[in-house]
């Protein structure tokens, strides 16, 4: 996100004001190893 840089874009407004998520990328990065085999056991598609 560019604070600087102006849109005008209907669709995009509707989706209300720009909430960052304050969870850390890395948190996610480190649960992704174990999510790919828990959707590889699965069989889920």
């Amino acid at each position: 996100m560019v604070r600087t840089v102006k849109l005008r874009n209907r669709e995009l407004e509707s989706l209300g004001t720009f909430k960052a998520d304050t969870l850390p990328i890395a948190s996610i990065g480190r649960a992704q190893v174990a999510a790919s085999k828990i959707i590889d056991r699965t069989g889920w598609r």
